[in-house]
């Protein structure tokens, strides 16, 4: 189900997530860098050199997470050789499940817990709409973001009068990743009957539907990846499949208002023409009346329906970035250029002459404020991950009294190339 991580206040945290493109991250650091020409020249090979080495380390992983959810994807087009057993298969979607909580992670995706998950369920939505969800149908759930942000709609309101239109703050994510994976069916003995229960009797129908083309004609094993932008706190029950659209109180009261009176009225109507009328075929014309009534009001209920259902699909559709494997190249995309992102920006600040030589923390500051000056963000830096990509590369070294200096410009080549060359060396291709 959904993940454990505690919940926190979006507006009051900064994010690692880097709102920059690498290319002006690297056109942004050749302006502020103390460099010599030729220097700034060496940096750009090596900003290039380092971009495609992490792409093929990157390019490796897709395909390894590609191959190990194909068992588990709704979309195969290729034939699946191999069967497993319920438990081997429990097996690789931990294993699945995982790795993709690894990548999502490096994409500087946050978690969505329970706590954040509720708070925002129970808010209003600002498209109108009262959804509600069943969270049981599922065995995998997780959700997370990255990027926090909010628009303003203008919007009339019962406290103006509706005469004028106020307006409205609206937090949004904008990007969100979704997981899910359906419970298997439950075979229900002796299923609620019509008559007795009008009301469950539909919901199981609907359930077993539901369940019928979410587990691709019975397979239980699929596992939906899906892709949004931009969704709205509030609007969260429109990502899941089963989501059941219901009317608000007040068009329900609207509703039974203009109905019930309907109603009232063509009974009265209905019932003073039979008590007059000797004629048959009288009594049948008001007894049609009275059923057409009926219709009228039916064709209201429906009509309110298809309206919000039609918002909820238009929504969707602007909304929706990608799904399934698609999904997996876009969080492959977003690691590699993140993790880059880091390690650059730490060895670019690190060449800078006032700054060779300082400390984890200081460097951090420094980062930090680079990013304020030059692009106007607020980010929190993750100098831990910056520096441990720097280390395993043998960009950098930690002097005994823990400062951190950079290797120079050469020799970073030097080590990038023997790191490339040795990338698709006989032995690893073997391997």
């Amino acid at each position: 189900m959904l993940d454990k991580e505690m919940s926190f206040d979006q507006e009051s945290m900064l994010e690692h997530f880097i709102p920059v493109d690498i290319n002006d991250l690297i056109a942004g650091l050749l302006t502020e860098l103390d460099l010599p020409e030729e220097e700034k020249r060496l940096f750009k090979q090596f900003c290039k050199i380092f971009l495609a080495l992490y792409h093929a380390h990157f390019f490796t992983k897709l395909q390894s997470l590609k191959h190990n959810y194909l068992p588990f994807s709704p979309d195969r087009t290729t034939l699946l050789l191999q069967t497993h057993s319920n438990e081997a298969l429990q097996v690789m979607q931990n294993t699945l499940i995982e790795e993709i909580k690894g990548i999502i992670t490096k994409a500087n995706y946050r978690p969505i817990g329970q706590e954040e998950l509720n708070q925002a369920l129970s808010e209003t939505s600002p498209y109108g709409l009262d959804l509600s969800i069943d969270f049981d149908d599922f065995d995998e759930i997780h959700l997370y973001y990255r990027g926090w942000a909010s628009r303003t709609e203008q919007k009339r309101s019962w406290r103006t009068f509706f005469l004028t239109p106020e307006t409205i703050e609206i937090p949004i994510y904008r990007r969100l990743f979704l997981v899910l994976k359906l419970k298997p069916a439950k075979k229900t003995e002796g299923t609620t009957s019509f008559f007795s229960d009008p009301k469950a009797f539909m919901l199981d129908k609907w359930r077993q539907l539901f369940q019928m083309q979410m587990s691709q004609e019975g397979d239980n094993s699929v596992i939906y990846l899906k892709l949004f932008k931009d969704i709205p706190r509030a609007d969260l029950e429109m990502l899941f499949p089963n989501t059941r659209v219901e009317m608000r109180r007040l068009d329900k009261f609207k509703i039974g208002v203009g109905g019930g009176g309907g109603v009232i009225g063509g009974i009265f109507t209905v019932v003073s023409k039979l008590a007059r009328a000797a004629h048959p075929a009288a009594i049948l014309l008001a007894v049609a009346s009275f059923m057409g009534l009926m219709w009228r009001q039916a064709g209201k209920v429906l009509s309110s329906r298809n309206r919000y259902l039609s918002v909820l699909a238009k929504s969707l559709y602007f909304h929706n970035l990608d799904n399934n494997l698609g999904v997996l190249s876009n969080l492959i995309e977003m690691a590699e250029e993140e993790e880059c992102k880091e390690a650059i920006l730490a060895y670019g600040l690190l060449l800078h002459k006032q700054h060779q030589g300082c400390s984890a923390h200081q460097l951090d500051r420094l980062i930090e404020d680079h990013l304020q000056k030059l692009y106007g963000v607020e980010v929190d830096f993750e100098m831990s991950d910056g520096i441990r990509k720097l280390s395993e590369a043998g960009l950098i070294e930690e002097t005994l009294d823990h400062l951190i200096k950079p290797c120079s410009l050469n020799d970073a080549l030097l080590r990038l190339d023997q790191e490339w060359d040795g990338l698709f060396s006989f032995e690893n291709c073997s391997a």
